[in-house]
């Protein structure tokens, strides 16, 4: 890679590192202050009529922790830039990126390859039209912060069913039974996040 785009790709990494750690923080500002969540249980809309007590509950539920989840989502979108700059889409740019790679120290064994999350949250559509044809019973839990709580065991709800979901304890995502840890990949850009500003703005 010319020296010249290889500096791009390097400040490119690191202003994404930057939106990455703010969205972080507010993350962790959120749960360590305790506001402005909202841990109250939530289940299924499905079949409750409008006027229900419990289905207003859980609007304004929803309402309350939607700079929570907007954060989250910031998280993952920057985060999967990052891969993107090192990867390409879908890994299709891989040999073309190794310089910018070895240039950070970051090995395809990285917690930065995985776009699989951000994807959950993107193509919301796709798991939607998955989760019609795939759960007859048409139920779901979405958009639970939980601690210590196991939404499958607990629920019985199938894997399917299970969305947008966050553990407080440990600070993962839950999407269909697959766990994000938001902490592992925290630090690993927080590892990459200087050296890419530095020899991307000065290099």
């Amino acid at each position: 890679m010319e020296r010249r785009l290889l500096q791009e790709f390097q400040r490119q990494v690191w202003l994404q590192c930057l939106f990455a750690a703010n969205a972080y923080g507010e993350i962790d500002r959120m749960i360590v202050d305790g506001l402005p969540i909202d841990v109250t249980p939530m289940t299924e809309l499905a079949d409750r009529p409008r006027g229900d007590v419990a289905v207003q509950a859980m609007m304004r539920a929803v309402t309350v922790n939607a700079p929570f989840w907007g954060a989250v989502q910031s998280f993952l979108t920057a985060a999967a830039n990052i891969s993107k700059a090192f990867w390409g889409q879908g890994g299709k740019l891989a040999k073309e990126r190794t310089d910018l790679r070895v240039s950070l120290n970051v090995s395809d064994a990285s917690a930065i390859k995985t776009t699989l999350m951000r994807n959950h949250f993107d193509h919301f559509d796709e798991r939607l039209d998955a989760w019609w044809a795939d759960a007859p019973r048409r139920r779901s839990a979405d958009l639970n912060l939980v601690i210590e709580f196991d939404l499958l065991a607990q629920t019985n709800l199938t894997p399917v069913e299970v969305f947008r979901n966050f553990d407080l304890r440990t600070r993962e995502l839950i999407f269909w039974g697959q766990r994000y840890s938001l902490p592992v990949m925290h630090a690993e850009l927080e590892r990459i996040r200087e050296p890419a500003g530095l020899q991307g703005l000065f290099g």
